[in-house]
């Protein structure tokens, strides 16, 4: 079975156990910032816990850009405004990169929905 994409929800994302819950009901796999032991930890902390992981990012959070444009050692990052999408939007996009991407094919690119 070829290796499926991982996703870690940043602190930035609004309402992140619902996203979360619905991607696990669709067999997806994904943290939040409590169960990943990140919470209240800096952008720098959360990309360390998903690059190790190999958990793409998904953030709200405009620093993370700024962190790639400097280095794109990093699994991924799913970068969306929080007010130009709903909760139902983003998991519509997080379970379709789910179905179509790779790992590979994630890492070291950011991916904006």
């Amino acid at each position: 079975m070829p290796a499926e994409l991982r996703f870690h929800l940043d602190e930035s994302v609004p309402m992140p156990d619902a996203i979360a819950g619905a991607l696990r009901r669709a067999s997806i796999d994904v943290t939040t910032p409590v169960e990943a032991g990140v919470r209240t930890k800096d952008d720098g902390t959360h990309r360390q816990f998903a690059l190790r992981e190999n958990r793409v990012i998904v953030t709200c959070d405009d620093d993370f850009l700024l962190m790639h444009d400097e280095d794109q050692n990093h699994a991924g990052i799913v970068f969306y405004k929080q007010q130009a999408r709903s909760v139902g939007h983003v998991i519509e996009w997080l379970s379709l990169m789910h179905g179509v991407m790779s790992p590979d094919e994630m890492r070291g690119r950011v991916q904006f929905i």
